[in-house]
């Protein structure tokens, strides 16, 4: 039996052109579309969604994008896994940690509560990255389990759960 209450289109698929990630934070959902290189945010009002307004104020290149996260900050994360932070709108300072091996195909990026952001590589690696939302690497996780790595998601107490093929892989902190 289906429980959800309402169902309804908030944004038509011509609006939207390359979408690579989607987040709600502060009664807001917010979108990258690397077509247009913009954030593209809807407020909630009562059970709906308004229009679009781009969040971004200045100019930005997320045509290479994949996934981002907001934990007040956004964090928008690259296919080569750069990492650009947003505050408010505009560009905020960011400095991360150059890592090897290189990031050849980076799939998603999460904000832990816990003041980690925390990246999924599928390409050759296949691992978690760690790094400290100043941009510092923590560590950086492979597994002989990893066969094909999707998406990830954060649970209670730092577990980083894992979507593998059609497994489910659980990493404690």
């Amino acid at each position: 039996e289906n429980k959800f209450k309402k169902y309804e289109f908030i944004i038509s698929r011509t609006e939207l052109k390359n979408t690579s990630g989607i987040a709600f934070y502060g009664e807001k959902i917010y979108v990258a579309d690397g077509v247009q290189n913009q954030i593209l945010s809807h407020k909630l009002t009562d059970l709906t969604f308004n229009g679009a307004q781009v969040w971004n104020r200045e100019a930005l290149d997320i045509s290479k994008s994949s996934s981002l996260c907001i934990d007040g900050n956004v964090y928008i994360l690259s296919l080569d896994g750069a990492i650009l932070k947003y505050r408010r709108g505009n560009r905020a300072d960011f400095e991360q940690t150059q890592i090897a091996p290189t990031v050849e195909k980076a799939k998603k990026i999460e904000c832990a509560t816990d003041g980690r952001l925390i990246v999924l590589e599928t390409g050759q690696t296949k691992r978690i990255i760690e790094y400290t939302k100043d941009g510092k690497l923590i560590n950086q996780t492979t597994s002989k389990s990893f066969v094909n790595p999707v998406d990830l998601t954060l649970g209670p107490n730092g577990t980083i759960f894992v979507l593998d093929s059609n497994r489910i892989l659980k990493f404690k902190k």
